[in-house]
């Protein structure tokens, strides 16, 4: 459910520029209560992975719909190479991670479910940086470069985003 809220802020293309790796967060509360945290990781322009954090507050009957999504979520994403999905129900709080490594994912399989968008119709080959926070901004997310000094790699085998 949050999954697609998240799709049209990852866009691909640009160019490869090598430097060392940047760590960007970009935040933001959604009018609906959602609240979002994305960290990405780049090497210069291009983008190695993304952890998209997401929670809110709801009653009961809108948690158990959400729960249900999740479920499915969690059996689909986590059978894609690169890709880890969680989440976590307490008190009428709901909160999930998914985390792309753009290193290792299938672009194919990333757009076959969602979690990235055709340029032009065709799959990206790439992620960006400067686009990536450029479509997260769109939404209303600050971004923030968290520096060399705060670049903890949270690649685990697998990531944002």
């Amino acid at each position: 459910m949050l999954m697609l809220l998240m799709t049209f802020s990852l866009t691909a293309c640009g160019r490869e520029k090598k430097d060392e790796d940047t760590k960007m967060v970009c935040s933001v509360t959604l009018e609906n209560g959602i609240q979002m945290k994305n960290e990405i990781i780049a090497n210069g322009n291009q983008g190695k992975s993304i952890a998209y954090n997401n929670y809110f507050e709801s009653d009961e009957s809108f948690i158990g719909i959400v729960e249900s999504e999740a479920i499915k979520y969690d059996e689909i994403l986590n059978k894609l190479n690169g890709v880890t999905y969680s989440y976590e129900i307490q008190d009428n709080k709901f909160s999930e991670k998914i985390t792309i490594d753009f290193t290792v994912a299938d672009y194919s399989e990333l757009c076959d479910n969602g979690l990235l968008e055709k340029v032009d119709g065709k799959v990206p080959t790439m992620i960006t940086l400067d686009k990536t926070i450029e479509g997260m901004e769109n939404i209303g997310c600050e971004c923030t470069n968290k520096g060399r000094e705060e670049c903890s790699r949270f690649l685990h085998g697998n990531v944002v985003y």
